[in-house]
């Protein structure tokens, strides 16, 4: 869109991509970054194919059909303040909604895990150091590990964890997906 734009007519390379560069947000980035991570993820974990599964299975989230789980990281200091409570409201949220939510949680303390969990995540300390793009790669396998091989298909759903009000929109995604057949969306 920015590449073909009036504000790239007649420019070199190096000068449309130095416009688009400016003109990107970092909300852009970080779902774009998102997005190559799972798909990143999803090839190097080899997930199967639709095709190669059971159309019959009842999923994660109670039903027959398509896979949803939601997944993301979280970090915070202790079990207070702001973002944690919009954590804990996401979760309360997702689960509300029907949707399955997996955390991988790199907090020094473990009440963070607690609550989270008791909210209905399924959450978990970090593993390896590496920051939030291993925190991710974990929180991908983990989802990936808890839909059943039977299943006929699955979605997995990177959430900034603090965002409360996105289990709400995933429905639509979700539908929107399955309806187009789409691999990968990225919702603004």
């Amino acid at each position: 869109e920015l590449m073909g734009s009036a504000d790239c007519k007649g420019r070199s390379l190096e000068g449309r991509i130095r416009t688009a560069v400016e003109k990107v947000t970092w909300k852009q980035i970080s779902f774009a970054l998102a997005s190559v991570v799972v798909l990143l993820t999803l090839q190097t974990l080899a997930l199967p194919h639709h095709d190669s599964r059971s159309v019959h299975a009842a999923n994660v989230n109670g039903e027959a059909g398509t896979e949803f789980v939601i997944f993301g990281t979280t970090m915070y200091p202790n079990a207070t303040g702001v973002r944690f409570e919009e954590a804990l409201e996401s979760v309360n949220n997702a689960r509300s909604a029907g949707w399955a939510i997996v955390i991988c949680d790199s907090s020094p303390d473990p009440e963070v895990r607690v609550r989270l969990k008791l909210a209905g995540a399924s959450v978990f300390a970090q593993h390896k150091s590496g920051g939030k793009g291993q925190g991710l790669r974990e929180a991908l396998q983990a989802a990936v590990d808890m839909v059943p091989p039977t299943a006929p298909d699955a979605i997995f759903a990177y959430q900034e964890i603090e965002k409360s009000d996105m289990p709400f929109h995933w429905g639509e995604v979700k539908d929107k997906m399955v309806r187009t057949g789409a691999d990968i969306a990225v919702p603004w």
